[in-house]
């Protein structure tokens, strides 16, 4: 049985795809192979994805975090 509801979803399905791509960018890259880069890079994606979550611009978002 499958439930449907327009509020949330049941199911965890775009929280895992969203992640995927970090992950995957993140192996690519060689991130995982350094802490502080893994950490680094998992902080700024997180604020990018967050800001398109939110309708803002994220370069926006990162400069205004630099000020």
């Amino acid at each position: 049985m499958r439930l449907k509801t327009e509020r949330c979803q049941l199911t965890n399905n775009a929280a895992e795809q969203s992640l995927r791509t970090m992950v995957m960018a993140r192996t690519v890259s060689q991130c995982s192979k350094n802490a502080v880069r893994a950490q680094t890079y998992m902080r700024i994606k997180s604020t990018v994805e967050t800001a398109r979550l939110r309708c803002q611009n994220p370069v926006a978002v990162l400069t205004g975090l630099m000020r």
